[in-house]
């Protein structure tokens, strides 16, 4: 058995690569001294790896509310322009870096999970700010697993494909020692942030009725995010019903969608404008 180590990973959130996508979309905004702080901040917001960043250190400052933030846009707030643009200029370099790039499908789960809980919030009356976060980091744990060993992380993820989330944590507990929830629970917490985005991350695979708003919403929204990718095997009416969630499946389905359309068309718009140009 691998047994991964978390205290291994408290000084290490660098250990998730951001996308890059992300970080070419924030190059560009970061060549323009008049790129508005909440443009850098919505990129951001795009990239679990830099979210996790930015978490960490709004809710390490002095000005941090009591309770701690959540949400991107509060915690670019407390940080102010410079230091998130700081956090951006730090992402950009990384990119240059020998470091190797995440399977392509564990950014674009994030991406609509944090999509997709958003517009779950938005219809339960909850920030959706919030959810997006919480949505965008729940399986931050996974790239801290994998980067253990990479190969036995990606058969096991495969052999447990059409297996319900239990069945995967229980085998990654076998394999590694620990499950890529409790990971990213314990790094995330040790880096101080509030326990209502903890709780989240540890219970997103096994919620219910009584569950907390932002973990039943995560969970219904990773469900949203499978039916996306194809997976069959998901009954996202039984997961609404599960988690006491009153909202219209196929619409939430059909808006996410369309969120994450418009968002990769931002990521990469200003590159496809500077092609053009240069021709």
């Amino acid at each position: 058995m691998l047994h991964v180590d978390a205290a291994k990973h408290v000084h290490q959130l660098d250990e998730v690569p951001t996308d890059r996508r992300v970080a070419l979309r924030l190059l560009w905004l970061l060549d323009d001294p008049q790129a508005p702080a909440d443009a850098i901040s919505h990129v951001i917001s795009a990239d679990p790896a830099l979210s996790a960043r930015v978490l960490a250190l709004a809710n390490a400052s002095a000005a941090c509310p009591a309770g701690g933030v959540i949400s991107l846009p509060k915690a670019a707030s407390v940080l102010g322009s410079q230091t998130v643009r700081a956090v951006a200029c730090t992402a950009v370099l990384n990119l240059f870096s020998n470091r190797p790039e995440l399977p392509e499908q564990f950014w674009v789960h994030a991406m609509t999970v944090g999509l997709a809980a958003a517009r779950v919030a938005f219809h339960i009356h909850r920030d959706p700010a919030e959810a997006l976060t919480a949505g965008l980091l729940h399986d931050f744990g996974e790239p801290l697993l994998r980067d253990r060993d990479p190969r036995r992380f990606d058969e096991m993820a495969l052999s447990v494909s059409d297996e319900p989330g239990e069945g995967r944590l229980e085998l990654e507990r076998e394999l590694f020692g620990i499950d890529h929830a409790t990971l990213g629970a314990q790094v995330l917490s040790d880096h101080g942030l509030p326990a209502a985005l903890i709780n989240t991350l540890l219970e997103h695979h096994d919620t219910g009725p009584n569950a907390a708003p932002l973990t039943r919403v995560v969970r219904v929204a990773d469900c949203i995010a499978k039916v996306i990718e194809g997976d069959t095997h998901v009954d996202l009416d039984a997961a609404l019903h599960a988690s006491a969630i009153d909202a219209p499946g196929q619409r939430l389905i059909e808006q996410t969608e369309t969120d994450r359309r418009a968002l990769v068309t931002f990521l990469a718009a200003d590159f496809r404008a500077a092609r053009t140009q240069s021709r």
